[in-house]
């Protein structure tokens, strides 16, 4: 009887563990793909101001924004890139190398407003001591422990609403123009 309490108990756990990760990464009910999307309205500033502040959001928050990069549009307002951040495994209460994360990034700007798209996010591993785990959206993969897995997928969850807080933060700085000499 105890051991039958315990591994429903244990299970309750697991499920609940579970089942808050899942709600913290914003995963969208038609496609099951884990997106990060906003529109933000910004009064008064033109679609190319904002497109100026949307280029400056991929320099400013990636090493090489020309690695990043993958497309500009101006005229449709659109830049689209592939980021990398990295990731983390925890054991034993220490944090290791866990590879990175890829992403897709759109920045699109209209007049007094732009939506920022994040998504794909795909883990990439070191190697053998930490092999790929793969697209974020699976539940658990052979190659991490279900806790590793999950605490990875919640410290990307971070990094990427602090990266949603950057470029907010960035997309209100006026561009300085710059003189011709």
């Amino acid at each position: 009887m105890k051991k039958t309490l315990l591994a429903l108990f244990l299970f309750a756990i697991c499920f609940k563990t579970q089942m808050a990760i899942s709600q913290t990464l914003p995963i969208d009910k038609e496609t099951g793909a884990i997106i990060y999307s906003e529109v933000i309205t910004v009064d008064s500033v033109s679609k190319d101001e904002l497109y100026k502040r949307a280029k400056s959001c991929f320099v400013t928050l990636f090493k090489n924004s020309s690695d990043v990069i993958k497309n500009e549009n101006s005229s449709d307002g659109t830049i689209t890139g592939k980021g990398v951040i990295k990731a983390y495994a925890r054991a034993l209460g220490t944090d290791y190398d866990g590879g990175y994360v890829n992403f897709f990034i759109t920045i699109a700007c209209k007049d007094g407003r732009y939506k920022y798209i994040i998504t794909n996010l795909t883990h990439e591993g070191t190697g053998s001591k930490m092999p790929s785990g793969g697209n974020l959206e699976n539940e658990s993969v052979s190659t991490w422990t279900n806790k590793q897995w999950s605490i990875m997928k919640q410290q990307t969850n971070k990094s990427i609403i602090d990266l949603i807080s950057q470029i907010k933060q960035i997309m209100l700085q006026k561009t300085i123009q710059s003189e011709d000499w």
